[in-house]
């Protein structure tokens, strides 16, 4: 080992660093005295002349030779305290004295790699790998499957297997293999067109240390999803992708892979009932070599080999992906809205922005889940969503089932999104999540969720992840900004969630444009195929909320050009409204469809509409019958004021209920009083009321909520909704103080 002297301490090992008092003398220098003129006795006369032999003389320390001060050292640093430095014999670069060897660590990795260059190569096999990538000639290693008297059997991996003959064995036997045994072997010959391969062991060295391993890839060139057709069933296909979704099944795991040109199947097979490739979950982005075959009529590919990408190949294949997925759904730039509105010209880019994020996580296998309001606004519009999205999904979703389990739609009584809703998606979503491998779900809150009172349920589902996207028409509250990128106003609630759509924030309300014929605009624009089959839907939504205004005029000229006629669509609004009753928290899908006229089945369509509505006009009668001999009216003002006791004078849970109840009263009233007549209605019950006024008192009920909630803390007042329809609810013992300062407000903002 190469030594040089330590420059530094000049191979003493030690260098100074100051002087201290030497501990022998104390720092005198001496360490006693002595008489002389002992030493000189018997010496002659002349030899002693000179000498001054009557006093003592002083003695000098011999640790510090008199100077009372000694040097003090410490190690040398650079040599450890050795006196010498060791330098490495290839690069001559220094070394840690303490280190045995005698090269650096950069020229020890070169020469482990010489000494592995030169070991024998033994190649591993990966298991896309097949007899055609088994070469003669070259050392592999295997496993052994099977051992018989004639010889032994040996996996090179799960799809190659070859024979070890006796013969070829040397001094061994086949007893002296096991089933498992890791084996290094040599082959000999190979016949891909039969199957067959022939090893030796014979002049191999099986220990480890003695080889190198060198794994063999399949080479493959890249195929894009939408070239995966029934010409490359049989044969080997490398893919690249983000899988969307893991399900396990009794048999095997299967995967759904989403690249930027479609998405496929993909089976791996570990067990009956085990789960392959467990590292592997939805989200990643994954390399797979597999063999395209089908199954149930549908193409997949059998996973022979999967790994996650990383590093800069993952940031490209996501980067490709997110551009297709970007590109595939974006709005046609070409698509203007179906009326002419000031109010949705201004609304239009977040419309344009809500259909791309609808549009693109059908795309990429993430859930959707519609919540809307129960009334023919709110199940219009979801209706519409559904029929664009559901065309989209079954294309670009293998699974047959998708509709099924990457969709789902649901009725709010609540015209607010509250807890237990929330409570109620998380819980299904998670499950989805642990049980089948889903992503969260993309939330629409469609004729809900713009209210303050949406944000807790609204926030408990973004703790999870979910992205919300709010289609409203109902009162937002005040403005509390200008959005910079698009000029409209922003309200509490467009600070919890992705994309919030609603005409207050373009300078409407509520009653101009209901929130169905935004949900039928941006229907449109996620896929413009089903335009003829939902273009009359915006007038039912329009005529469901007795909504006034030149787009409402315009929807219904729309509606009747297709064949449907004001009369026949009130029927169907209040239709809707009627079954909606009836299916409580269900949707409806395809019953509902079929009473809103999207199916294209005609005579179904008129034969339930007219006996729904029927049924409709029956209850009315029926619930309003009762009801007028518990009104009470009363002016005040110029203005008229009904109120109803639905508790006492209303069938209980059934229909109409409560607030169309009061709808069907005040609409009567009106009529009597004229077009003109002041006219506000309240119908309460024990813990709640339901109010409707004409749109002439200028009344803003969500104000006069807000400074309820404000006066009266101790009867914990909710509610809300439209400036002149909504609903308030409280608690019992305050009723009628509650109900008493309502009509005191709606008067005298109607009077000022």
């Amino acid at each position: 080992m190469p030594r040089e002297k330590c420059p530094k301490c000049d191979g003493k090992g030690k260098i100074p660093v100051g002087e201290t008092e030497c501990p022998r003398c104390g720092g005198s220098g001496f360490v006693g005295d002595v008489d002389i003129s002992e030493h000189f006795k018997g010496a002659a006369q002349h030899a002693v002349e000179g000498y001054d032999l009557t006093s003592s003389r002083d003695v000098p320390c011999p640790k510090c030779q008199g100077k009372g001060t000694i040097t003090v050292y410490e190690e040398c640093d650079r040599c450890g305290g050795t006196g010498y430095i060791v330098k490495c014999r290839e690069c001559g670069k220094e070394l840690d004295p303490d280190v045995e060897e005698d090269l650096c660590e950069e020229c020890w990795k070169k020469v482990k790699q010489i000494r592995r260059e030169k070991m024998p190569k033994v190649k591993v096999l990966s298991p896309a790998c097949g007899y055609e990538d088994v070469e003669e000639g070259e050392l592999y290693k295997g496993k052994v499957s099977r051992v018989e008297k004639y010889g032994v059997f040996i996996e090179l991996n799960d799809r190659t297997l070859g024979l070890l003959h006796r013969r070829d064995m040397g001094d061994k036997e086949p007893q002296d293999f096991s089933i498992g045994d890791e084996v290094v072997v040599k082959v000999t010959d190979v016949r891909p067109e039969d199957g067959e391969i022939d090893f030796t062991i014979e002049g191999i060295d099986p220990r480890p240390d003695r080889y190198r391993e060198e794994v063999v890839e399949k080479k493959l060139k890249r195929v894009l999803v939408r070239d995966i057709d029934e010409s490359k069933i049989g044969e080997t296909v490398l893919i690249k992708g983000k899988i969307i979704h893991v399900q396990q099944t009794p048999g095997p795991t299967v995967f759904t892979l989403r690249d930027e040109s479609g998405s496929i199947w993909m089976a791996a097979f570990e067990g009956p009932g085990i789960r392959a490739y467990p590292d592997i979950e939805a989200g990643d982005y994954v390399r797979v070599i597999g063999e395209v075959t089908t199954h149930d009529g549908q193409l997949q590919v059998e996973i022979l080999d999967m790994e996650k990408l990383v590093g800069t190949e993952r940031i490209e294949i996501k980067r490709a992906i997110d551009e297709a997925l970007d590109r595939e759904a974006e709005p046609p730039e070409d698509l203007k809205p179906m009326v002419d509105s000031e109010i949705i010209e201004r609304l239009w880019p977040r419309m344009r922005e809500v259909a791309k994020e609808i549009k693109r996580a059908v795309l990429e296998g993430r859930p959707i889940l519609i919540r809307h309001h129960a009334d023919a606004d709110g199940i219009s519009g979801g209706v519409a969503l559904e029929e664009a999205i559901l065309p989209i999904l079954r294309e670009n979703n293998p699974d047959p089932e998708a509709e099924y389990h990457f969709y789902k739609r649901f009725p709010n009584k609540a015209p607010i999104y509250t807890l237990e809703d929330a409570s109620r998606d998380l819980n299904h979503a998670l499950e989805d999540v642990h049980r089948y491998s889903h992503q969260v779900p993309l939330l629409v809150l469609l004729d809900i969720g713009c209210t303050e009172e949406d944000v807790p349920a609204i926030e408990e589902m973004k703790a999870y992840g979910v992205d919300v996207l709010v289609i409203d028409h109902h009162y937002p509250g005040e403005a509390i900004g200008e959005n910079p990128e698009d000029g409209l106003e922003e309200f509490l609630i467009d600070e919890h969630v992705k994309v919030h759509v609603n005409p207050y924030a373009a300078g409407g309300d509520g009653k101009n444009i209901p929130a169905g014929a935004l949900a039928v605009e941006i229907a449109r624009l996620i896929n413009p195929e089903v335009e003829d089959r939902i273009k009359h839907l915006p007038a039912v939504a329009c005529l469901g909320d007795h909504a006034e205004s030149p787009e409402a005029e315009q929807y219904l000229e729309i509606a009747e050009e297709a064949g449907f006629d004001r009369e026949w669509l009130r029927k169907i609004a209040d239709s809707v409204d009627f079954q909606a009753f009836q299916l409580r928290h269900t949707p409806g899908r395809h019953l509902m469809n079929d009473v809103l006229g999207t199916t294209g089945d005609e005579h179904r369509h008129r034969r339930l509409v007219e006996n729904l509505y029927r049924q409709h006009k029956i209850a009315c009668e029926r619930q309003l019958e009762a009801a007028l001999n518990g009104i009470k009216e009363y002016e005040a003002d110029g203005v008229k004021v009904v109120t109803l006791d639905v508790d006492k004078y209303a069938r209980k849970f059934e229909y109409p209920g409560p607030g169309k109840t009061c709808g069907l009263v005040h609409d009567l009233k009106v009529e009597e009083e004229g077009d003109d007549a002041k006219v506000v209605t309240i119908a309460y019950g024990p813990d709640f009321a339901v109010i409707r006024a004409t749109e002439n008192l200028g009344i803003n009920l969500n104000d006069i909520v807000s400074e309820l909630e404000e006066e009266m803390p101790e009867a914990a007042v909710e509610g809300g909704g439209h400036e002149t329809a909504g609903s308030i609810s409280f608690v019992e013992a305050h009723r009628n103080k509650v109900l008493k300062a309502l009509v005191e407000k709606i008067l005298r903002d109607a009077t000022s």
